[in-house]
């Protein structure tokens, strides 16, 4: 992404492809492409360098927020996060989890109901593989729920380990 820069300050975001002017001076739609770094610069148009956006998922997020960096004729995005409800992001959290344990079990849920139906033995490969999955959903939801900050949740859903089915 690219910023035009006048006086020290960010007066419009380019998008890419899009014709732009600075002043009374109109660009093309591919200038941003091919021009050097060096024309950019002498159109004032400078390179936003983005910062780490946190996590959508476990923070509302606000920016970004520019900051022109005169030395290195950039600009750099900032974005700062407020951590969500810890309670609303566990049950947030915890229905992704069951989501996808669900997920992993409806390939092989009609196996449980010719058990059920016709009393045909699930195989035990499948048993097995479902247990796994059921256990892992079990693991990941305690692991969620016991959370005590939004860093705990967020690491909680990083050790997910499902099981795969041979």
């Amino acid at each position: 992404m690219f910023a035009v820069v006048q006086n020290g300050e960010v007066r419009q975001i380019l998008q890419m492809d899009v014709p732009f002017s600075v002043g009374d001076k109109h660009y093309s739609s591919n200038f941003l492409r091919t021009s050097s770094a060096q024309e950019k610069i002498e159109a004032g148009v400078w390179e936003i360098i983005e910062g780490q956006r946190p996590d959508d998922r476990f923070y509302w997020v606000s920016g970004p927020n520019y900051r022109v960096v005169e030395v290195s004729s950039t600009v750099e995005a900032s974005y700062s996060g407020t951590a969500k409800d810890l309670d609303d992001l566990k049950k947030s959290n915890t229905a992704q989890v069951r989501a996808s344990a669900d997920t992993q079990l409806q390939p092989t849920d009609w196996m449980v109901i010719r058990k059920v139906e016709r009393n045909l033995d699930v195989p035990e490969k499948v048993a097995t593989y479902r247990a796994a999955v059921v256990a892992e959903c079990v693991r990941l939801v305690a692991a969620v729920e016991a959370a005590t900050d939004v860093y705990g949740s967020i690491a909680a859903l990083g050790t997910a380990n499902w099981p795969t089915i041979d």
